[in-house]
């Protein structure tokens, strides 16, 4: 059995192997960290995200986390953030919100994978036994589910291990998910 968890690469990882490509998306998602308010207690702030879902916020290790929620679409790689991102994210940020981004402490970006429609890829590839693809999209409402049905299927065509414990990766996560 082969679980390709590839990310970005996973067509690439895929065609080593034999199996068809199915077309997925790499997306760069650029991210800002800043400091907030003082005396503010960022800590109790919830996520925040504007009605269009074209910038959010939330608090993240004591400080603020900001994106615009870019889905920009790139050859797999090391996906650095653009000024014009960064730019576009304080932008938004100030015009949705009060904050005021006085100074950026870091900024990156990372690929996100995505099928074309946007939904969960799991499960063994067609016409390829024992290879699976395991990815999910950038935004996945409730990641037990799916972390339970992929774990599931993987779990009982494993012979050495117990299929109640959970496989890396899928440990049982609040409602709010980290996803960025």
């Amino acid at each position: 059995m082969l679980i390709n968890a590839a990310g970005a690469w996973a067509d690439e990882v895929a065609a080593l192997a034999g199996v068809p490509a199915i077309g997925l998306i790499a997306k760069r998602r650029t991210v800002i960290l800043f400091d907030p308010p003082a005396n503010a207690p960022v800590a109790e702030w919830p996520f925040a995200i504007d009605i269009d879902e074209t910038c959010y916020v939330k608090p993240d290790a004591g400080r603020l986390l900001a994106s615009p929620a870019d889905e920009t679409p790139l050859p797999p790689g090391d996906a650095q953030p653009e000024d014009y991102d960064v730019a576009l994210t304080i932008d938004r940020l100030e015009r949705f919100t009060t904050l005021r981004v006085n100074r950026v402490t870091h900024k990156w970006a990372g690929l996100r994978t995505f099928a074309a429609d946007k939904t969960l890829v799991a499960g063994e590839a067609p016409g390829a036994a024992g290879f699976f693809l395991a990815g999910r999209p950038g935004r996945l409402r409730n990641p037990d589910l799916a972390c339970d049905g992929a774990h599931n299927r993987f779990a009982r065509r494993r012979s050495r291990h117990s299929n109640r414990h959970r496989g890396p990766g899928c440990e049982r996560r609040s409602a709010r998910s980290r996803a960025v």
